[in-house]
């Protein structure tokens, strides 16, 4: 009976001593398996790149027939069909409000290239999986990874780019590019410089930080005639900005030349019609004297000669008429301090109006560094006047101004960081978010 007890005891030791080696192999077995399905080269892993190089080979084939069709329709001649994506611009002085460029490495890709980004809404297909460059002339689509490539447009300086007209950066220029020639070449067609050193220097030359102008001839054309802008302008006032230094002007009068009595109008930003025995219509002019920074601005030739609007603490703008000999319709001086540079914003806005001796005005702000400094009231038959004249504009000159008669231009000595134009006033809070972005910008240019 002992012996029978034994033996069952003995067999049943040996089934449970079975059963749990049977419950480690199992376990063994399930971590392998486990491992061999979620590891980087396991079953999952696999059918889950399977399923991403379905997709991506999916969402090329689309995008392919897309390209196809829309040089087919070229072909037959037909109405185009939808190009995908954002057509990229190349970044140049004619093109500085809406210019667009990926960089892979070191290659760039500019225009005749479309972007697509990733989450783009692709219609018939869904949401894009990935990024895409898309060339419809040769036919070539450019899968981009994740992290390869860097997004580059003209909001990457600017925290504002709404009625955006010209905005003259100097990291235009990359810093590769040393010699004038290289220099025009990076502008761009329909830029014309004027003046400079052939090997480019602080005095004369342009860098990625900054414009430098000597203040004898320099200075830069460019082409600019859109009549959409123009009339935005008219309509809705405009914002000057201006970032970087200036100090004396050479007077150009006629055929005469005076650099050893700088005149005291500065210089800077001009819209004029191309003739060169003609004044620039609508032009702001700086000059630096010791801490005094002095604004001046011309919308037009005066109509009539108005009493002079003095400044007080909240209203920095002298407006003058033109009868008194001053030559401008509006002066501004703040005392900039041992300040090196300066951040100069004027905002106009002919949408602010009240009625001054009788006369309709609209309010003209300065800014300096972002912050509000004053307001004055500029009188509406200069602007009136301004609007019969601006559709002959159709040039930009930088760092090349002049006064109200023909024949006559200031050349001023100064660098330019940031200089541009807004076809409407920007508001307290948009003054103070470009200024931002724009310093903080510039420092990096500088490292």
């Amino acid at each position: 009976m002992i012996r029978k007890m034994n033996k069952q005891c003995k067999e049943k030791g040996i089934t449970l001593v079975a059963l749990v080696v049977t419950i480690i192999i199992m376990l063994i077995l399930a971590g392998v398996t486990l491992n061999i399905a979620l590891s980087d080269n396991g079953i999952f892993s696999k059918a889950k790149k399977a399923t991403e190089s379905y997709k991506t080979a999916s969402e090329r084939e689309y995008i392919e027939q897309n390209v196809l069709s829309v040089q087919l329709d070229k072909y037959m001649g037909n109405v185009s069909s939808e190009k995908l994506g954002k057509e990229l611009n190349t970044r140049n002085l004619n093109n500085t409000s809406n210019w667009h460029i990926i960089k892979v490495n070191e290659k760039s890709y500019e225009t005749g290239w479309n972007y697509i980004e990733k989450g783009t809404e692709l219609e018939g297909y869904g949401k894009a999986k990935n990024s895409w460059l898309i060339n419809y002339e040769t036919g070539e689509v450019i899968q981009l990874g994740e992290d390869n490539y860097i997004d580059l447009s003209a909001g990457d300086m600017l925290a504002i780019k709404d009625s955006l007209i010209i905005s003259i950066d100097s990291s235009i220029v990359d810093k590769e590019v040393k010699t004038i020639e290289e220099v025009k070449e990076t502008l761009g067609s329909g830029v014309t410089l004027h003046g400079f050193d052939e090997t480019g220097t602080e005095e004369s030359g342009l860098t990625n930080e900054s414009f430098n102008f000597d203040g004898e001839n320099d200075w830069i054309e460019i082409d600019y005639d859109s009549v959409e802008r123009k009339k935005e302008l008219i309509e809705n006032g405009f914002t000057f900005e201006f970032y970087g230094d200036t100090t004396k002007a050479t007077v150009v009068d006629g055929n005469k030349v005076d650099s050893t009595n700088p005149d005291n109008n500065g210089g800077g930003f001009g819209w004029w019609d191309g003739i060169e025995s003609h004044f620039a219509k609508l032009h702001f002019n700086m000059l630096r004297k010791d801490k005094q920074l002095i604004i001046k601005w011309t919308g037009a030739t005066g109509l009539k000669e108005y009493p002079e609007i003095l400044r007080s603490n909240d209203n920095v703008w002298e407006v003058s008429g033109m009868g008194n000999g001053t030559g401008w319709n509006a002066v501004a001086v703040h005392n900039l301090g041992n300040a090196e540079d300066f951040y100069a914003t004027v905002t106009f806005n002919p949408k602010s109006s009240k009625k001054l001796n009788d006369e309709t005005v609209f309010e003209i702000k300065l800014y300096i560094n972002g912050n509000y400094i004053g307001n004055g009231w500029y009188y509406k038959g200069y602007w009136d006047n301004l609007q019969k004249e601006i559709n002959n504009l159709n040039k930009i000159c930088i760092a090349r101004t002049s006064m109200n008669r023909d024949n006559y231009w200031l050349y001023p000595k100064m660098k330019i960081y940031a200089l541009r134009l807004y076809s409407r006033a920007l508001t307290d809070e948009e003054v103070n978010k470009n200024y931002e972005k724009s310093v903080e910008y510039h420092s990096l240019l500088e490292k």
